[in-house]
């Protein structure tokens, strides 16, 4: 125990405050309106059942470990792969109930940055996130990584950029104005030759 602090009066009994650490963790027990029995002062009693009933059901639960295949997310522009496989970047470990069982009372829900990630993916990159929960309350959120190397294939970045500047805002407005302007050259030039007078010889 780190402390304790002790007492009684008439109508409040017996009460008693303490602190104590384990592991790490600090516990603070009160206890008030305790009763004597014979010379056996029964908060003393009643603090120690409680501390001993918290070393026991309480401490730190690995929920989550980054070993863990969480999910799988594509990949653009690679000849040698479609996908990667995410995990989680660290362990995660939570102060809970030891009853709790972490493959059936918890729940894990995950989200990528994107449905499909772009050659060269690095290895370890991050890509999303996954969040664990207790009861619907979260509990605590790990980045996701990838687990390997992915190389871009320079064919496909090539062809992926022409085909970004084909369907770029600015090259469509040209190729339309463009059009356009020779629509009306056309349309001009089919006007001025079909004007009467035109292409006539003068006579003397």
């Amino acid at each position: 125990m780190q402390g304790l602090n002790s007492g009684s009066t008439s109508q409040g009994g017996y009460c008693l405050a303490t602190c104590t650490e384990k592991d790490g963790q600090t516990y603070i027990c009160v206890v008030m309106g305790a009763e004597e029995r014979g010379e056996d002062v029964l908060s003393y009693t009643i603090a120690n059942s409680l501390i001993d009933w918290a070393y026991s059901s309480y401490g730190y639960v690995n929920v989550l470990t980054d070993d863990r295949l969480v999910c799988e997310v594509g990949v653009e522009l690679s000849e040698d792969v479609d996908y990667v496989t995410l995990r989680p970047a660290s362990s995660l470990t939570v102060f809970l109930p030891l009853e709790v069982d972490p493959e059936k009372d918890l729940t894990y829900k995950h989200k990528v940055i994107a449905p499909k990630l772009e050659a060269p993916v690095e290895e370890g990159q991050v890509a999303g996130f996954i969040t664990v929960y207790l009861d619907d309350e979260p509990l605590g959120s790990v980045d996701l990584i990838t687990m390997n190397k992915v190389e871009r294939s320079e064919f496909l970045f090539a062809m992926k950029r022409i085909r970004d500047f084909t369907t770029s805002r600015p090259f469509v407005i040209t190729v339309v104005t463009f059009a356009v302007l020779f629509i009306v050259y056309i349309f001009g030039t089919a006007f001025y030759r079909t004007k009467p007078g035109r292409g006539r010889r003068r006579r003397r």
